[in-house]
């Protein structure tokens, strides 16, 4: 009934709008009772010709508003979709189609689960679910598998249609958002750790270097006010002391010297051919000294004939660093064992000690800056934790690895490996 009224209004309305617009051509000249009639019969022609335009006119409209709408629906950059209760595709637009990355033919009916990631599909379906039960907007963020293994990071938006048997999600690709959010994070980490570096700077200048000086500061006035009362009986203890806390100074600026040129990109790296077993045997004289006083015997098993391409300057400082550490952790009496083991195209070198080992909780943080801590040798000689440190990242520059074994009083061997050829 309702629907005949409407019509009625029409009908109505286009026949003022047509009886208007023949009023404008109708001549007001006095006619007989017949060409009276046979105008009216043309009159009412016209007004149904312009009913009919008018209709036309506005069928045509309505059409190009609907083209419209579907032409923004399919074009859209946001993928529209439609599903069921159970997450069957059952309408999608072009750009939904091309980001699961398939024809639009073929998806319609699919579970739009299928393309969700594992990891976040359970984030999905709790999606879906609340959508349905609460009837309110909802929105999540999902990862989609794509065909060539990459992923998709996706926002979805959805609501419950007004039919009760659908919803209606948008979904928005923000891959590029979230590998900013990455990079971000990056770079966020990359400044903690600039940031440790420069806190554990400070605390070796404050403390790690400043020891040794004080030593020698103190037992050289010593030195000197027995000298000045002819009393030489413990002068050469007091130049002993000296010596070695100069040489703990020199090891400690040399490392952070080399420290700082790495940080900074001043040192160059300068890969060239040399052997390695006669590079281990150069070091080790400039360490004797130290080990003899704790008669610590030094065993080595250096091939000859082991050619490696590496910055001769760079593996000196890790094996330097590594055959001191041996010794300022092995007990007066131990032995410190330095071998070459070549391989097909790298070689491994490894200094075991039969020192006081380490403990398990602390060996994942021997090569961290940020977590690193210097640690009293079997006659209380204090270190950094940097030389550690400097060795990880001058054999990671060669693409190597490093790496420790050790049990609790039974000692640690260091390994490294590096390459043979370029």
């Amino acid at each position: 009934m309702e629907n005949e009224r409407a019509e009625s209004s029409v009908l109505k309305i286009l026949r003022q709008k047509a009886e208007d617009q023949l009023k404008n051509k109708s001549s007001k000249t006095t006619l007989h009772s017949l060409e009276a009639e046979i105008l009216n019969y043309f009159h009412e022609l016209e007004v149904r010709s312009i009913e009919l335009e008018i209709q036309n006119e506005e069928l045509r409209l309505a059409k190009s508003a609907a083209q419209d709408a579907i032409d923004l629906y399919d074009f859209a950059p946001t993928g529209y979709f439609s599903l069921n209760t159970v997450g069957e595709i059952t309408r999608l637009n072009l750009n939904g189609a091309a980001m699961l990355g398939k024809e639009r033919s073929l998806l319609m009916k699919s579970r739009f689960g299928f393309f969700v990631s594992d990891e976040t599909k359970p984030i999905f379906n709790h999606f879906l679910e609340k959508i349905f039960k609460n009837k309110t907007k909802e929105s999540c963020e999902l990862i989609l598998k794509r065909k060539d293994n990459s992923a998709m990071f996706v926002l979805l938006n959805g609501i419950m249609a007004e039919n009760g048997e659908n919803c209606l999600i948008a979904m928005d690709n923000i891959t590029d958002h979230k590998q900013a959010e990455a990079e971000i994070g990056l770079k966020n980490e990359n400044l903690q750790k600039l940031i440790a570096t420069k806190d554990k700077f400070f605390s070796i200048i404050a403390h790690d270097l400043r020891s040794p000086f004080q030593a020698i500061n103190w037992f050289s006035e010593l030195l000197v006010r027995h000298v000045i009362k002819n009393e030489y009986n413990r002068t050469d203890e007091f130049a002993r002391i000296i010596l070695q806390s100069s040489k703990r100074a020199m090891d400690l600026l040399t490392n952070l010297m080399d420290w700082s040129r790495s940080q900074t990109g001043r040192m160059d790296y300068k890969p060239e051919y040399f052997e390695i077993g006669h590079l281990i045997n150069e070091i080790t004289p400039l360490l004797d000294d130290i080990a003899r006083q704790k008669s610590i015997y030094i065993q080595k098993d250096l091939p000859s004939d082991v050619i490696i391409f590496a910055d001769q300057a760079m593996i000196s400082t890790v094996c330097r660093n590594l055959i001191s550490n041996a010794i300022k952790f092995t007990p007066s009496g131990g032995k410190i064992s330095l071998r070459v083991t070549p391989g097909q195209n790298s070689v491994q070198v490894s200094v075991k000690d039969s020192g006081i080992g380490i403990p398990e909780n602390r060996i994942n943080h021997l090569f961290s800056i940020d977590q690193s801590h210097s640690t009293l040798g079997t006659n209380n000689e204090p270190g950094t934790g940097l030389g550690l440190i400097l060795c990880k990242e001058f054999i990671d520059k060669h693409s190597g690895n490093i790496w420790v074994e050790s049990q609790v009083g039974k000692g640690s061997t260091f390994y490294f490996t590096l390459k043979t050829k370029k």
